[in-house]
């Protein structure tokens, strides 16, 4: 299967009403002499975040085009007839050629989908599906248009009201949710009063916002929406201590979730002004200890509990820079901030001199002066332990249709499935399959340093991709000495001409096998490390999704959203309703 082009509708979830494909001369989207359906097109199991989609064409050879739309979308666009949709449609798919890359064929299904999960859906809104065939060569239309009508539900509605109590101390504001009589998952938002329009609903700002954390962590972090609720949400009475703009008015809200991750109450408010960003009395001691050729401990030591931002660089990246220099390159870079005492044990490049900084940091602003330790790693020694990995990929759709637990990643659209297996003489080893920009113009050193953060340590994994992608693939093992060997790379050019015949397959099901659905790390090698965690995005409150040590994220403030898209730019994004490349 290529690809399956729906237009993503803003997302999220189930209830049971159906529908089916109408060819009826009344429908307003019908020529004039309809013909008999040439699709078997329905949708149920419709929720106000989700529906399912079956679609059996007559003719299982012929290629077809399937779209969800908006109704709205299609009256504002006088798109009433076969003609004008399908003229639009051809536009729309043209368009995405020409900037994307690509052709007709990334948009083609054939033969029958049943009960596809469409999720980009939102709720009480009037929807279209409709499916036609189309001559792959000549570009034709091959049927009339087949549509199915549905309507998501309203909204469920519940009572629960909020004591917020916010406190500004500086930028700093010290938030106190207290739900009172209510004992579900709830939420809150920031929002700066001066983007507040007259007009605004503050119920649909709060909705739209958390409608963004519910897709960042499901697309980015993968989260299932009771992840979202038990982990992003909070429940009983909350303290949150949240670092904005100083001088800044905001109206702080705090909001019932249902359980289909969905705003369901008014929201609870309150006001508050922050104040100015004063300078800092904070002396910051920095301690490094345990110096190895690849590591080094770095304690850090404030003298008061006020927010400070503190890291190491090479030192050769700030060499000849005055102190103010040195932390406006740094601020630059949009540093983490910690406050209270810290220490980390890091690993590095040999023989490399490192500066460990810290200085006072709130709300972007410098407090105090620079603070820093500078210190050069020993000699490395190199390791005797060595790796290599051996791998094969298959085609998903034909391993899918002999082993029916893996057909969820062929109905997600991926297209390869590789197999990696680790051998080394050492049992401590560490690897990866993934994006090669991740590691471009980055030393080995640093590469093994990522690994050992980052890679896989089974025996045998799982990745998933697509066809016509290159990954880079590397891996080191560590000698009973605790020396690292040398670090094996492969460039691996995914091709459907290199596809390993299935004869040769063994089920990943029946061995001890790591299973990574994505091969794109989170995280690149950096150039700047900073301690703690990145500053809070929006609406974050779980750990980062790529590790590292708990860290209680907070919402940032929101700007109004703008008018939703009724098309997606790019047919490809998985998580935009699309199966396919």
């Amino acid at each position: 299967m290529k690809s399956i082009r729906l237009f993503p509708l803003l997302s999220i979830l189930l209830i049971a009403l159906s529908a089916g494909c109408s060819n009826d001369t009344d429908s307003p989207r019908k020529d004039d002499e309809p013909a008999a359906p040439a699709f078997d097109l329905s949708v149920r199991n419709i929720t106000r975040t989700s529906a399912s989609i079956t679609i059996k064409p007559q003719d299982k050879q012929m290629s077809y085009i399937s779209f969800v739309a908006q109704q709205e979308f299609l009256d504002e666009n006088g798109l009433d007839t076969d003609e004008a949709l399908f003229d639009s449609d051809m536009e729309y798919i043209a368009n995405y050629i020409s900037y994307y890359g690509g052709d007709l064929s990334d948009f083609l299904l054939k033969g029958d989908l049943i009960d596809w999960a469409y999720t980009d859906i939102t709720g009480s809104t009037d929807y279209v599906a409709y499916v036609y065939g189309i001559d792959p060569q000549t570009e034709e239309r091959l049927t009339d248009i087949c549509y199915c009508e549905f309507r998501t539900p309203d909204l469920e509605m519940v009572e629960a009201s909020f004591g917020v109590e916010a406190k500004a101390y500086g930028p700093i504001v010290e938030l106190t949710i207290t739900p009172e009589g209510y004992h579900g998952p709830y939420y809150f938002t920031l929002i700066e009063a001066s983007a507040l329009e007259p007009e605004a609903s503050l119920f649909d700002v709060c909705h739209d916002h958390f409608a963004g954390v519910v897709s960042y962590y499901q697309n980015t972090c993968y989260y299932t929406l009771d992840d979202v609720l038990q982990s992003v949400c909070s429940r009983g009475t909350g303290r949150f201590r949240l670092e904005l703009k100083p001088e800044t008015d905001y109206i702080a809200c705090a909001y019932a979730v249902n359980d289909q991750a969905e705003v369901c109450s008014e929201p609870s408010t309150a006001e508050v002004t922050t104040g100015t960003v004063v300078a800092s009395d904070n002396e910051i001691a920095i301690v490094v200890s345990n110096i190895t050729a690849t590591s080094a401990r770095i304690t850090v030591k404030p003298s008061n509990e006020d927010t400070y931002a503190a890291g190491v660089v090479k030192s050769s990246a700030i060499e000849g820079m005055t102190d103010e220099q040195i932390m406006e390159y740094l601020t630059a870079a949009n540093p983490s901030t910690l406050t209270g005492s810290f220490w980390q044990e890091l690993q590095l490049e040999s023989q490399t001199e490192y500066t460990v900084y810290a200085f006072g940091y709130l709300a972007g602003t410098v407090t105090t002066e620079l603070f820093r330790n500078d210190f050069k790693t020993l000699v490395a020694e190199e390791g005797t332990a060595t790796f290599r990995l051996e791998y094969a990929y298959y085609d998903v759709a034909e391993v899918a249709a002999l082993y029916p637990e893996w057909e969820h990643y062929h109905e997600s659209g991926y297209e390869v499935m590789l197999l990696a297996t680790a051998i080394s003489d050492s049992p401590e080893y560490y690897y990866t399959v993934n994006d090669p920009s991740i590691f471009e113009g980055a030393s080995d050193d640093n590469v093994r340093n990522w690994l050992m953060e980052f890679g896989l340590s089974f025996k045998s994994s799982v990745f998933f991709t697509w066809y016509d992608v290159t990954k880079f693939a590397g891996g080191f093992a560590v000698d009973d000495n605790g020396n690292r060997g040398p670090l094996w790379k492969d460039e691996i050019i995914l091709s459907k001409e290199g596809v390993s015949d299935m004869g040769s397959f063994v089920n990943p099901q029946s061995r001890s096998v790591r299973c990574a659905a994505e091969t794109d790390a989170a995280e690149t090698v950096p150039e700047i490390l900073f301690f703690g965690q990145p500053a809070a995005g929006a609406g974050q409150k779980a750990p980062a999704c790529t590790g590292g040590a708990p860290v209680d994220h907070r919402p940032a403030p929101v700007e109004l959203p703008e008018k939703r898209e009724t098309r997606a730019k790019s047919p490809g994004i998985l998580q935009r309703g699309c199966v396919g490349r």
